[in-house]
């Protein structure tokens, strides 16, 4: 296996693609954080609407 400063090919790739779903799960997280965060402000809103 070919190295590069000490790191196998193989190793560097597997970082990359473990990087990679990192930041889609992150951006999978962020976004229903995002969704949730919305719908506590609407309920927030039709709470204040109805008076309650």
């Amino acid at each position: 296996m070919r190295t590069v400063h000490g790191i196998s090919l193989g190793a560097a790739k597997d970082r990359v693609v473990a990087s990679d779903v990192w930041a889609e799960q992150h951006a999978a997280i962020n976004h229903i954080h995002t969704i949730i965060e919305q719908a506590l402000q609407q309920i927030d809103t039709e709470t204040a609407i109805d008076g309650v």
